[in-house]
Order: C-alpha cells, then sequence, then structure tokens
C-alpha cells in the first residue's frame, strides 16, 4: 500500500525535464525532476521528488509547479515514499501545495 506524507516547506532550485526517462507508454510526457535549495524532511528522497506523467492530473502538477519555481513561492508536497514509486531515487509528488 502506498505511504503519502508531506514535505517541509521548501523552495526550487532547478527543474529537469526529460522527454523518455520516467515516461509511461500511452500518456503523453515524461518526468520532470524537482530539485530543492533546502531537505524535504523525507528520508526516501531527501533532496527531490518527481512528477509522472502517469499522474492523473499530471499537467496541473506540472503547471503548479513551475509557477511556483517562476515566482520563487515556498512549496509542499504531497508525495508517494514506498519502494515502487521511487524513481532514480527519488518520490512521486500526488499533490503540489502553494501555501
Amino acid at each position: 500500500m502506498a505511504s503519502i506524507v508531506t514535505t517541509g516547506t521548501v523552495s526550487m532550485k532547478k527543474l529537469y525535464a526529460y522527454d523518455d526517462h520516467g515516461s509511461v507508454e500511452g500518456k503523453e510526457g515524461a518526468a520532470i525532476f524537482i530539485y530543492f535549495n533546502t531537505g524535504t524532511g523525507i528520508p526516501e528522497c531527501p533532496s527531490s521528488v518527481y512528477l509522472s506523467p502517469k499522474s492523473p492530473g499530471y499537467k496541473n502538477l506540472v503547471a503548479f509547479s513551475l509557477t511556483a519555481y517562476v515566482a520563487k513561492s515556498p512549496v509542499r508536497f504531497q508525495v508517494y515514499n514506498d519502494a515502487p514509486r521511487l524513481l532514480s531515487g527519488r518520490c512521486e509528488v500526488d499533490a503540489v501545495r502553494l501555501e
């Protein structure tokens, strides 16, 4: 069963978007890695998380993340921290919280 946890408040340092890494057959897009200036507070993904195209709200999650990045807004991420959903040591994002 997936465990969902929330990061501490973080600021994003950089975003990496891929055209094939983390792609899902039948879905548009691929993984987007999000790196932080500070730690997440989550041992399974201490310094970065990722957005997956298999998420039903992928485009919304991308839009929220990009908005927060450009605005340099503090943000929190709700993520899955269970092993099957980790990608290259990053937790999969379930929700983006602009607070």
